[in-house]
This record gives structure tokens, sequence and C-alpha cells, in this order.
């Protein structure tokens, strides 16, 4: 039995867990599970909705990740052919966000119809595609494989059949093999890597600039994309069995030092950004999950413990869940995230104190005058975690 599953099994029989009646958290789920699919999908997408249309982002490919994520936890946690059908279908629209580059294992970050609005506040870069009737916005980010990785592992291993199984594979194979291709970075169509598609030991160990690219203190994201990487390479390992992978792996490890750059700051206490934070929890619980070598588990439980006693004031149930199940027998705050998952509003409207996105800062009230909607995958993502991980009972 591996260590995911000697955790699993401990979090099962210990006295951790809480049973209370919180028949409220499931109406919850219930009612934006139906507002996501009655307002929010599109083509398969997840997106955000203002007052008048659904609306493309920087991140659209981030968004739908989390919620296939979400998708087949509840469909691992109740074998609902309903879940299972919602997490295929955005997992179709990831695997169209990279078919449509044109370039194999490069996925865009949103695809629109030729001609559609594109943005609501979001600027970018977009291509006709070769139909020449759909646009799809390059400059991809760190941020978009993340999500991406962390959707690829979960509805792997929870949701997919066996013709989904390899079409996972497939795609994880072919988004890899780019990034390693191109020598650990992520390349967009002019050729050049992307603003922070980046894991070169060069860059993020030596700090050496990127030709045609922004002056970056790389030495600043050390910790986090080492994590990042590791992660993405152990989740290829773990769906395709492809030793390759674990070979780069170790490789990064044992000549570039990987491992221990996640003990470095991977959030930064003084200057949280949150967006760092959800990159950081997309790559732990694969990593973890995955790593059967007792002594790199232990550095990376270390590195979870450190970034999450950084953000454990915020009390997200996320964070506190991924505490729960990987540093079993320590303290991971259950109540405090449960509460936090109690006080959030059906309505996931930009006013007030509505926290829409684990990217931002829930201490801060959000900026707007209610004209955004935000999907609810917030909730969704950890009470479905939650509850396949058995955290709480309802």
């Amino acid at each position: 039995m591996n260590l995911y599953w000697t955790l699993t099994l401990g979090l099962l029989l210990g006295n951790i867990f809480l049973n209370p009646a919180h028949a409220a958290l499931d109406e919850n789920a219930s009612y934006l599970e139906k507002i996501i699919q009655d307002r929010h999908i599109k083509h398969g997408f997840v997106r955000e909705r203002t007052r008048k249309f659904l609306h493309s982002s920087d991140n659209d490919g981030l968004w739908t990740s989390l919620y296939v994520a979400a998708m087949s936890f509840k469909c691992g946690a109740t074998k609902e052919k309903l879940a299972r059908d919602w997490a295929r279908k955005s997992f179709r629209a990831l695997e169209w966000l990279e078919s449509i580059t044109g370039i194999p294992g490069f996925p865009a970050r949103s695809i629109v119809k030729a001609g559609d609005p594109k943005k609501y506040g979001y600027d970018g870069e977009w291509h006709l595609d070769s139909s020449r009737k759909w646009e799809w916005k390059g400059n991809t980010s760190s941020d978009e494989i993340a999500g991406h990785f962390f959707a690829y592992s979960i509805f792997y291993d929870l949701a997919a059949d066996k013709t989904d199984k390899e079409r996972v594979r497939k795609l994880t194979r072919k988004v890899m093999d780019h990034i390693i291709d191109h020598d650990w970075r992520l390349v967009d169509k002019d050729g050049q890597p992307t603003l922070w598609g980046v894991w070169n030991p060069e860059q993020i160990n030596d700090h050496k600039p990127l030709e045609s690219s922004a002056d970056i203190n790389w030495k600043e994201e050390q910790a986090l994309s080492s994590l990042e990487i590791l992660s993405h390479l152990k989740t290829a390992y773990h769906i395709t069995g492809d030793k390759k992978y674990q070979k780069e792996y170790l490789n990064l490890i044992h000549k570039h030092g990987y491992a221990q750059n996640t003990l470095g700051r991977v959030i930064d206490p003084q200057d949280i950004n949150y967006s760092d934070v959800e990159l950081a929890f997309c790559a732990y619980y694969p990593l973890l999950k995955y790593e059967q070598d007792i002594e790199l588990y232990h550095i990376y439980l270390k590195s979870l413990r450190k970034t999450w006693t950084i953000v454990r004031p915020a009390a997200g149930p996320w964070w506190n869940f991924t505490q729960c199940i990987f540093n079993w027998g320590e303290d991971c705050d259950t109540k405090d995230a449960l509460n936090t998952l109690k006080k959030m509003p059906r309505d996931q409207i930009n006013k007030g104190s509505v926290l829409l996105r684990w990217n931002s800062n829930p201490f801060l009230p959000n900026p707007g005058n209610g004209e955004i909607e935000g999907d609810g995958v917030v909730f969704l993502l950890p009470y479905w975690m939650g509850k396949y991980h058995k955290i709480f009972f309802i």
C-alpha cells in the first residue's frame, strides 16, 4: 500500500472527522452545480458571466480545470453518472485548447468563435485557427498548465472510463513532451517561451535572462516553479507509465536540486500572492498522492506544512483539506474550513466580501458593483474534495 492510500485509510480510521448534519452545504452544492450548467458553461468551458453575456478570460483553462477536478471528486465520492458526464464534457474542452493551436502540446488560454466578444476587462494575444472559424488566446502561462495537470490527475483516477483514460494519457504525454522538448519551457506560436511558462534550471536556479522576454527575477519563482514541474512529471509518469518522465523527474531532483527547492519560499509570507497559493495547491495534491520515495515524500510534506502555515489564517477549505489529507494527525483546522464553506453565499456576485476565486485575497472586499457572477467552483472544489476524502460526512 503506497503512502497516499495509507494516509487515506488513516483518515477513515482516525478520530479527526466531523459528523454534523450539514444539509445546507449539500443543498448549496446542488444549487451551484445547476447554476454552472444553466449559466456558466459554453463549449465545455466554465466562464464568468456579466450582466449581458458569458465572457472569456486569461484563465479559462484553469477555471475549467478546477471544475473538472471538482466533478471528478464528486464522481469519486458518489459514483454519480451525471458528475462523470460533466467532468468528461469539460475535459474535452481542455483537449480542444491543445488541439486548436496546431502546436503539439501547447494549450491555448481560451477559445471563442471568430468575431465574438473576446474579453471583459481582459486583453491578450489572439490567433485564428486553421478553419478561420475560431480564435484562440496564446501566451499561455504556468497557471494554465498547473490547472491542467491537476485536472488530468483527478479525472484520470476518479471519473475516466477506459476510453477517457486513453485520451488523458495522450493529452498528458503531448503537453509534458512539449515542455521537455523545449528545454523546460512553454513555447508559443512565435517560437519564443511564454511570459510565465518557464521551469528551466538556467532561469529558476541560475537567474539567466531569457531573450525576447520580460526581466523577471526567476529566483523568486524557484520554489513554486520547482514544485509545479515535479508535480507535472510525477503526474505524467503515473498516467502514462512511461519511465522517461520518472527519469526526468529524478534528474531535476538530483542534478538541479528541485526537491530541496520546494522547501524555499513557495509563498512570500510578507506579500501573499493568492494566485501563487492556488497554483501551489494544484501541484501539492498530485505530487504527494503519487510519490513513493519516503525521503522525497517527507520533503514535500514539509513544504506543504510550511506553505499551509502561511495561509492558515484565511481558513481556506481547499488548503486546509489538503493539509488534512497528507499531514495526517496534525492540526488542519477542519472546523474553520467548514465554517468558511458555510459562509459562502450561493450568489457568487462580485460585490462586498464574496470570494469568487481561490486566487483572490479572502480578507479584502471583492471589488465591483455586482456586474460579474462567479461560477461557484470556489465552493464545489473543496466541498467535493472533502466529501471524497471523508474529512466530513453529510
